[in-house]
């Protein structure tokens, strides 16, 4: 790009913004977002300009499209009501909107954090009534991650996009084999036939095309929906536990461990423990969700030994019954726990989570848990002093 060429664009659009055709405007703004260029003033006007309901009502559906993927590109939410009157004017011309603007507009809507399930449900209509060569296999992938990020349950939807990607299963890139199944996961939905497919494609195809965090993802969600056996466990494992130890972030250490939790009958012994070691290489960098979920996969997989094999000295106070190094290991979580803790108050679902974390290590290791320190299971204690029942309500609630 150039950017003084693109200023004076904006400047000159900015200058006669009345006298362009809407469409136009709408390119500008979809070509300023294509090439990564920000400019706040022209977009903010632009969108009052749009919002406009004499303007707004004009605007096509590939307008539309064109003009939200320009806000989605950018990151760059618009005020003055544009993305409600969008909303709007598609609910009016929904007969119009073709499947792959239905991909473009709710992908966009859904990376914008406007989740109108009024509109969402308008424009799944227009999805199913759309002929399915009209897709491309990407478009399929966009629509059912925007259902999924937005937590709009469509199942009619998702079974029919199903059948219209069964057959072209093999055309799917490796990002949207793992968007749909996350996608799927998310909605808590299944269709038989496209996991079928999509289970013998991952455990046959080489997976060292896939990202680190798409085959993290990919696994984790499989195993939520209890798809696939030995064979594409197997395959999915031994290329993650070959992926380079600086590559995993606490995300994907938590995903791959629950994965692992989940189908426990398909452990893999060397990624648990790379995954072991960097938990604890790292632990002091976990935020709450990923510190609580992988440490209680840890203890639910009964991985807790393998802290003999880490490169640390004991606490001075640490006694010499039952474990120490796994009593050592489990202590360095819990402090880390308090230290967040003390920096900002556990929200309800996070204390729920610990409180889980909690009742797996006493239960799985009383005598570490009794011989931890006083400090510790004092910390433990206060996990508990709102009531189960109170919390898990506030929690369900959120």
């Amino acid at each position: 790009s150039h950017p003084p060429l693109l200023e004076a664009a904006a400047a000159h659009v900015l200058r006669g913004m009345i006298s362009y055709p809407l469409y136009a405007l709408c390119n500008v703004a979809n070509g300023f977002g294509r090439l990564g260029y920000r400019n706040r003033q022209f977009m903010d006007a632009l969108a009052t300009f749009l919002a406009e309901p004499s303007r707004a009502e004009q605007l096509t559906p590939v307008d539309i499209a064109s003009l939200v993927f320009a806000f989605a590109q950018l990151g760059h939410r618009p005020r003055s009501g544009l993305l409600e009157a969008c909303a709007e004017r598609l609910k009016e011309c929904r007969l119009e909107v073709g499947g792959p603007n239905c991909a473009i507009i709710l992908n966009s809507y859904s990376r914008l954090g406007e989740c109108n399930p009024v509109l969402f449900g308008v424009l799944s209509r227009s999805i199913v009534q759309t002929q399915p060569e009209s897709f491309q296999v990407h478009h399929i992938s966009l629509i059912m991650n925007a259902y999924a990020k937005c937590k709009v349950r469509k199942p009619q939807m998702m079974h029919v996009l199903s059948d219209y990607l069964l057959k072209r299963v093999s055309e799917l890139s490796p990002q949207n084999v793992s968007n749909v199944v996350h996608a799927f996961a998310r909605l808590d939905c299944y269709n038989h036939s496209l996991f079928h497919a999509l289970v013998n494609r991952v455990a046959s195809e080489d997976l060292t095309s896939y990202k680190h965090y798409e085959l993290a993802v990919l696994s984790h969600n499989l195993a939520k929906l209890k798809a696939g056996g030995q064979t594409v466990y197997s395959a999915m494992f031994a290329e993650l536990a070959n992926r380079p130890a600086q590559d995993w972030e606490p995300k994907a250490v938590a995903q791959v461990l629950d994965a692992m939790r989940r189908r426990r009958a398909f452990c893999h012994e060397p990624l648990l423990v790379l995954l072991f070691r960097r938990f604890f290489d790292r632990v002091q960098d976990y935020a709450v969700h990923p510190l609580t979920q992988a440490s209680w996969c840890l203890v639910e997989l009964d991985a807790l030994d393998l802290a003999a094999d880490l490169p640390h000295e004991l606490a001075a106070d640490e006694v010499q019954q039952g474990d120490p190094a796994a009593r050592h290991a489990m202590r360095r979580v819990l402090e880390r726990l308090e230290e967040l803790g003390s920096k900002e108050p556990f929200t309800p679902t996070q204390r729920v989570h610990i409180q889980q974390l909690i009742r797996a290590y006493h239960y799985h290791h009383e005598l570490d848990y009794s011989l931890q320190p006083q400090k510790v299971k004092s910390f433990c204690k206060t996990q508990f002093d709102v009531s189960t029942s109170v919390v898990s309500a506030v929690a369900w609630a959120a």
